[in-house]
């Protein structure tokens, strides 16, 4: 009797640890930065298994040109995160602003930016 509720116990124990691991395990999780002064930005992608970085690789899109002697001044502005079987589970956190000084990068699009109407003058008494 008694090890029959053992064995039921290690069972259950298995079926747990492999549901942890099928649910949270393997994922990654990619760190936005952006440098103010060239307007240049990185991406850090790291793979993770139960939350450690198992791999780590880092790409600079380099579409705006760069001084000799330039120093970037790498500022965090997002997260995103992806883990669980399939990529169930995925989170993007970002900050306020893309650039540390408040510039915003213009998203790409077709059609051109949207100006917002113009107020109504108030009538002259």
């Amino acid at each position: 009797m008694r090890t029959n509720r053992a064995r039921w116990l290690v069972a259950l124990f298995a079926f747990l640890l492999l549901a942890l691991l099928v649910t949270y395990g393997a994922g990654y999780r990619i760190d936005y930065y952006s440098c103010h002064k060239c307007r240049n930005l990185r991406r850090v992608r790291a793979h993770t298994f139960l939350w450690w970085a198992v791999s780590r690789s880092e790409s600079v899109d380099g579409s705006h040109p760069v001084e000799p002697g330039h120093e970037h001044e790498w500022w965090h502005y997002g997260t995103f995160r992806q883990s669980g079987l399939w990529g169930t589970f995925h989170a993007f956190e970002a900050g306020p602003q893309q650039y540390r000084d408040g510039w915003q990068a213009p998203v790409p699009s077709d059609e051109p930016p949207v100006t917002p109407p113009k107020k109504p003058k108030a009538a002259a008494e």
